[in-house]
């Protein structure tokens, strides 16, 4: 048979693409919360383990995204499909299970053998399965096609054949055997010293039964009747107890063993491993089609992203939003369709360094969330919450977020800020996304201005595509005198989250920093503004004037 690489997330083997892989570091991945979004989406702790570990490692790769994207689609698109890969999902669950019991047993032949059968059985069992589930099923993507082929070819191999007639010949033999009666033959201080088989049986043991019936014919009677329950041994070969048992066991049984070894001899070199390998990648493609179709249900916009060169550096997406507060709303059961706003991102030659100001609770931490969350999940081979994308992958992702007051102990807060903006300038390159968060925020308006100024002058001469979301509209103002004295293919663009009659809009646009404009919108609005504190000190004089005339 021939058990040859079979993967669903990779179009040859993992290792040709390492070169083109990247490892989120640990601020990216706090500061866009994936283990947040891992939790809220799954339930399981194996499931948990496998979508983060593909969330937070990425290929930049186009040919491996449009493989998954083609996988993605597939099984997205077909709820039939869907109960399908479910139903081969549980059956390799199944087969892994067995396959970890095994490796507890490795040192008793016997009980390795059992073990071995049982895996070939479930092994059986899978193939069958599988090729039963996928028979009829439209299928277009590379993956699933390479998948059923395989399965095919090795339900019609010769050897598997053999196999599947083995199994099924020694099935009622094995599966018969229930329970085992044994004896223990105790010292003065009654520690365990011997042990021997009493009988192999058909049927599970249960108390005041066969056992009753031994103690009662050596004299005990009903002294011993609850004396204890049945528990559990363990199953260590190496117990000096436990060894002589499946000693005593294995030459009971020898004739069952003769059959098996028999049988199994020639499919000694079978590996199941290939199939238990598709658990976290049919976890990871039936978890995504789940969420993909949940915001559809819930008329939130999504897609399968155009897939740009990685030197184009773009991303053109239409209608965006932040899908981990979207599923932390929708399990609250607000209808976000009318709640969230959308916005666009548009990465390209006109604008790839942003400057995003606007007010307090205005948008721009969810909306720097969110550029960074969709590229994680372009990247994945899933969809991208949004109405469209046309998207370049990018080879790293960086993240400058305020952190908490206990890591800036040594070096105080704008220490601890630049050292972090530091590293992100040794490593990144002009193929990344930096996303910078109300950084420098800690120090003076005046010293805060400076640095801020040089970081976004050294983003344009690095040429990575950049949100940086700040307070500091006197910074976005300065964008013409950026792109006019520093060379750079990455212009600086001043982006605001706007103000409609007072209140924020939470629409994100190219323009110039509103700055006074928008706070005297809310001074108007909260009766605060100079004319409108005027106005009722001068109301207030003539009260008091009114009333002293009338006294």
């Amino acid at each position: 048979m021939n058990n040859k690489y079979i993967s669903l997330l990779w179009p040859e083997n993992e290792q040709s693409y390492a070169s083109r892989s990247m490892k989120l570091n640990d601020a990216a991945i706090d500061s866009l919360d994936i283990d947040g979004f891992c939790e809220r989406l799954l339930g399981k702790t194996d499931e948990y383990n496998y979508i983060r570990s593909i969330l937070t490692n990425l290929c930049y790769d186009e040919r491996v995204i449009a493989y998954r994207q083609d996988v993605f689609m597939d099984i997205s698109s077909s709820e039939n499909l869907i109960s399908s890969l479910e139903n081969i999902l549980g059956r390799l669950e199944s087969l892994n299970l067995m396959d970890k019991e095994g490796s507890l047993l490795q040192e008793t032949n016997l009980w390795s053998l059992f073990s071995r059968y049982k895996e070939l059985d479930s092994y059986v069992e899978s193939i069958i399965v599988i090729k039963e589930n996928l028979k009829d099923q439209q299928i277009k993507s590379e993956g699933l096609s390479q998948l059923k082929k395989l399965i095919e070819n090795i339900s019609e191999d010769k050897e598997f054949k053999q196999l599947s007639k083995s199994i099924n010949e020694l099935t009622i033999d094995i599966d018969e055997i229930k329970s085992i009666t044994f004896g223990i033959n105790l010292d003065t201080a009654l520690n365990p010293v011997e042990a021997a088989i009493v009988s192999v049986n058909k049927t599970s043991f249960k108390e005041n039964s066969l056992f009753k019936n031994f103690l009662d014919s050596n004299g005990f009677g009903m002294s011993i009747k609850g004396v204890s329950k049945i528990h559990s041994l363990g199953s260590d070969p190496r117990h000096p107890i436990m060894y002589h048992l499946y000693r005593d066991i294995e030459s009971l049984l020898k004739p069952v063993v003769k059959d098996l070894l028999k049988a199994l001899k020639r499919f000694t070199h079978i590996n199941v491993s290939f199939l238990t390998s598709l658990i976290p990648e049919l976890t990871f493609y039936l978890k995504g089609a789940e969420l993909y179709n949940f915001l559809k249900e819930n008329r939130m916009p999504v897609c399968i992203p155009r897939i740009l060169s990685v030197t184009d550096r773009k991303s053109e997406i239409k209608d965006i939003y932040n899908a981990n507060l979207v599923i932390q709303l929708l399990k609250k059961n607000v209808d976000t369709s009318k709640e969230i706003v959308l916005n666009d991102v548009n990465f390209d030659d006109e604008g790839r360094v942003f400057i995003l100001t606007g007010p307090n609770r205005g948008g721009k931490t969810v909306y720097t969330e969110a550029i960074g969350f969709a590229q994680i999940l372009f990247q994945s081979g899933l969809f991208v919450p949004a109405a469209e994308a046309i998207m370049s992958p990018v080879d790293s992702i960086y993240s400058h977020f305020p952190v908490d007051e206990n890591q800036t102990v040594n070096l105080g807060r704008l220490g601890e800020e630049s050292k972090r903006l530091a590293e992100i300038f040794a490593e990144a390159s002009s193929y990344s996304l930096i996303l910078l968060n109300e950084s420098l925020a800690s120090t003076s308006l005046t010293e805060g201005f400076y640095i801020a100024l040089d970081v976004v002058k050294s983003l344009r001469y690095l040429g990575a595509r950049v949100l940086f979301n700040t307070h500091m509209h006197d910074l976005a103002k300065e964008v013409d005198t950026i792109n006019n004295e520093v060379e750079g293919t990455s212009k600086v663009v001043s982006l605001v989250t706007g103000m409609e009659d007072g209140k924020r809009s939470y629409k994100i646009y190219p323009g110039e920093p509103l700055g006074k404009s928008y706070a005297s919108d809310i001074a108007e609005r909260y009766g605060v503004s100079f004319e409108q504190i005027i106005r009722n000190i001068d109301l207030k004089k003539a009260a008091v004037q009114l009333n002293t005339a009338n006294a």
